[in-house]
Order: C-alpha cells, then structure tokens, then sequence
C-alpha cells in the first residue's frame, strides 16, 4: 500500500474541512465518494449505495481489495495525510461510536516513530499494518514531529454489524489489548506529555514561576507555560498545555462523581 501511496505524487489532495482543529498541515483524499469525487472526504450520510471509487481508488489495487474485504458497510473511505511538523488540535467527534451504531477505522500506511496520537490522554502508537478501532468520541489529538515524512492512514466510517462486532476484543483479550496500549506508550520516544511532566516538576520548585502562573487567565496560562517550557529547552505548545489542563479538570471532575 506504502508504495501504491508513493505513486500518487500528483493526487489532489484536499484541506480537511474541520479548519478549526488543525493548523493547514491536514488534508485528504477520498478513495469512495459520490460521484467518485476525490476531493468529498465525508458523505458518509449518503449511504454506502451512493458511494463510487475515484480514479485514485483504480489506481491502487491493494487498497482496493482491502475495501471491498472489509467486513462492514462504509459510510466513508479516504487516506488522511498529517503533515511534518503539522498539529491536529484536541476534539472530539460527538457523532461517531459505538453506541451510535457508526464507527471510524483507522489503518496506518505511513506512519512515523514521531508522531503523537492520544486519545483521553493516552499516546496510541498505530503502527503501519495494523488495524484501529479508536472512540474519538474522547478528546483526541496529533501531531507529526517527523522532520520530513508524512503520516498518512486509511480512515473508513463503517456501519455497526455483527461481523464487525466479532472483531473487537472483549473480555481478556481487551484488557490485554489496553496493556499493550499503555506498554507502547510507555516505550515511545518522549513526547509533549513527559515533556509537560518534566516541566511541572521543575516549576514545583520555582516559586516565582508559581506565583506568576497562578494569577493568569486560562488563555494566557498555556501561552506563558509554553514559553517557560522553551526557556528550560522543553518543547510543547499552548493547544497541548491547554489539552493538558483540560484532562486535569475532566479527571477532578470524574473523581468527585460530578
């Protein structure tokens, strides 16, 4: 697949429409689309009738035949590119889910040792190959750190049915799969998290830096932290210190059963 991918220098690939979550480094290519249009990345209301493969779908046999293999009815195919250097910023995607009957799948082809993917909090390294059930219903963000590679992975909105359904771990072997979640995460090369973490622990210490921080708005507290961050030669910017912030609130939240 990683080579039918380097064959499509010339695709028209399309800015994602979510603008507002991104920082232009994000953009797709639909494989199936109404009216086989490449640039239509979501019509996934349509149906799975409506869709027609685009050209660049033709041109690319292995993706092809992993489509039509897949084991449920898609709403949606396309490959989603992240950029180097580029940033996804943390949201949530309230319409897909289990529960809703809809599912997003994720299928790395290209996808660096420097990208950052987590989900609630959680790094999630998806390795090229493998296949990804992920609830982006939770906050979710990503960042490609890779100097000069591109992380690009095929994305397909499914519905929910019994077959797919058989896929998903349950019981022990879902336990075993969130362990080998956290064991992951626990051997990826540093990332903004630890980077945060590191940071926290020297500002513990300073006391002016507390006294500082503490009387800013929340806006200002994740722009004044990033810059303290680079100051101490730690690098992260102010979505993460806001994503950050934000998941400390959610778990006091969820401690005090509010």
């Amino acid at each position: 697949m990683a080579q039918e991918l380097a064959g499509m220098s010339d695709a028209p690939w399309t800015a994602h429409f979510n603008q507002g979550y991104h920082d232009g480094g994000w953009s797709g290519l639909a494989l199936l689309a109404v009216d086989a249009d490449p640039t239509q990345l979501l019509c996934r209301d349509l149906g799975s009738s409506a869709l027609q493969p685009t050209v660049w779908l033709q041109r690319c046999p292995l993706l092809s035949a992993w489509l039509q293999a897949f084991p449920a009815p898609l709403r949606s195919a396309r490959l989603l590119r992240l950029a180097p250097g580029a940033v996804i910023r943390e949201h949530r995607d309230y319409d897909i889910g289990l529960p809703r009957g809809l599912v997003r799948v994720h299928l790395p082809i290209v996808s660096p040792s420097q990208v950052e993917f987590h989900v609630d909090g959680v790094r999630v390294a998806m390795r090229a190959g493998e296949c990804w059930y992920l609830d982006l219903s939770l906050p979710h963000r990503v960042r490609n750190d890779s100097p000069d590679e591109a992380r690009i992975h095929l994305v397909v909105d499914c519905e929910v049915n019994a077959a797919l359904q058989s896929l998903l771990p349950t019981g022990e072997a879902a336990l075993a799969a969130e362990a080998e979640v956290f064991a992951r995460q626990a051997a990826a090369p540093e990332g903004a998290r630890e980077r945060l973490e590191r940071f926290l622990a020297r500002a513990l210490e300073d006391r002016a830096l507390l006294d500082r921080l503490q009387v800013l708005a929340a806006e200002s507290f994740d722009a004044e932290v990033s810059a303290a961050g680079a100051a101490m030669g730690l690098r992260f910017d102010a979505d993460e210190v806001r994503a950050a912030r934000q998941q400390g609130q959610r778990r006091w939240l969820e401690q005090r059963g509010l």
